[in-house]
């Protein structure tokens, strides 16, 4: 029908990929000027006894008459809300229309909506890896309306607890990327954000509640790989010929002796070195995940990594300490490594990280404080994490007690 120059469409129709006990769910399709919106009336008609064509229930039994009585019914509450909005003299749309009828304000905002807001406004405040971890949720969020919703979006207003446990539920049985299954903790991170993105919605004054506030996030508690002595020379004494290979296997040394995140050791540059307390050089900077100052003492190792760079033409044109390797190229060239070396460890950047905080300082007797501030992490426990005390390390403090409690008792 056309209503002042609109032409305005209301049908009815089932979608036949979510058939289920050979019933199909009715939708309505609201149609403003060729846009279209779709939603769910919450009613099933068996496959048998849908009209295609009339978009209409057949008037066979009582239950079916009764059922195109409230289709007649939605589409009268909708013109209704069309007439509505033409007397208040607002601008129709199918989107407008739609939220018209469900009651909801014009200025109504949906999840989508609000997630985009979140990551725009937070570019330059938070890291670029956290922002993406954040559009990755996003992302998330949008498949599974797609795929389990059949919708492209949602009001904030209908976000529930149910939302939460459909969603959790998706994640754990949908990976992202095929073969790469979101376990728990991965999970557990995408709601975490999520919640946090809702609660920006409380104060923005787009949600009244945060309806995922009694939600319990559990994370499940598992070791930190790293390299023991032994797995770490091996890695330093392993030949290799080709250049990549190399370039990765000295970045991730050089990480196991001076704890610096894959980000923070692509960023490094010449005015990083510094003299430290005595003739020791220091690396200076900044960490790109907390923007916190780092301040590490080179060990020997790392300063004869460094060196053997410093001629090197590409870390030269691009005023970097070392030649560039993408995250992809460090962790793909490190599960070749691992395998050379027979180590048997899923290899990751990451390890040479937990490698210096375990292997060689904690274990070798650095406090606990100092590995912190040497790690730039802003929450000492966080620092704790990475605290294991390896058995090698148990028995010589324990030899020294014995010592100390001998020579006690002899005086």
């Amino acid at each position: 029908m056309k209503l002042n120059q609109q032409t305005i469409g209301i049908s009815f129709f089932v979608r036949k990929s979510k058939v289920k006990n050979a019933q199909w769910p009715i939708f309505a399709r609201i149609t403003v000027n060729k846009e279209r919106k779709d939603f769910s009336i919450k009613e099933w008609v068996s496959v048998k006894s849908w009209d295609e064509k009339h978009s209409r229930a057949k008037n066979t039994l009582p239950e079916l008459r009764q059922l195109n009585t409230y289709l007649e019914s939605i589409r009268s509450k909708i013109m209704q809300s069309y007439r509505q909005l033409q007397l208040d003299g607002k601008i129709i749309t199918a989107e407008t229309l739609k939220r018209s009828y469900f009651g909801l304000d014009e200025n109504a905002k949906t999840l989508l909506e609000l997630m985009d807001y979140h990551n725009s406004q937070m570019v330059g405040k938070l890291a670029e890896g956290t922002l993406k971890n954040y559009r990755s949720t996003s992302r998330y969020i949008q498949k599974f309306l797609i795929e389990f919703k059949k919708r492209t979006d949602i009001f904030l207003n209908e976000l529930d607890y149910r939302f939460l446990l459909e969603f959790e539920q998706f994640v754990r049985n949908t990976p992202l990327k095929d073969f790469d299954p979101c376990h728990n903790n991965g999970l557990m991170k995408h709601i975490e954000r999520l919640r946090k993105i809702t609660n920006l919605g409380v104060r923005l004054g787009w949600l009244s509640k945060n309806p995922f506030e009694n939600y319990r996030i559990s994370f499940q508690k598992y070791d930190r790989q790293f390299l023991d002595k032994i797995e770490l020379d091996k890695i330093e004494q392993c030949p290799l010929n080709d250049s990549t290979l190399v370039i990765a296997k000295d970045l991730f040394i050089f990480s196991c002796y001076t704890g610096l995140a894959p980000v923070d050791l692509s960023k490094l540059t010449k005015d990083n070195i510094i003299n430290g307390e005595g003739p020791e050089l220091w690396i200076h900077t900044e960490r790109e995940k907390t923007g916190t100052i780092v301040n590490v003492p080179l060990l020997p190792k790392a300063i004869e990594i460094m060196q053997k760079y410093t001629n090197h033409p590409i870390a030269i044109h691009r005023n970097r300490l070392f030649p560039p390797l993408s995250n992809q190229q460090l962790n793909r060239s490190l599960k070749i490594i691992g395998e050379i070396c027979s180590i048997n460890k899923y290899l990751t950047f990451y390890i040479s990280r937990h490698t210096f905080a375990t292997t060689i300082t904690l274990n070798n007797g650095v406090p606990m404080e100092t590995v912190s501030k040497m790690l730039g992490h802003t929450k000492y426990a966080t620092t704790q994490i990475y605290a294991r005390i390896l058995n090698k390390k148990i028995g010589e403090d324990m030899a020294s007690l014995r010592i100390r409690l001998a020579e006690n008792k002899n005086n």
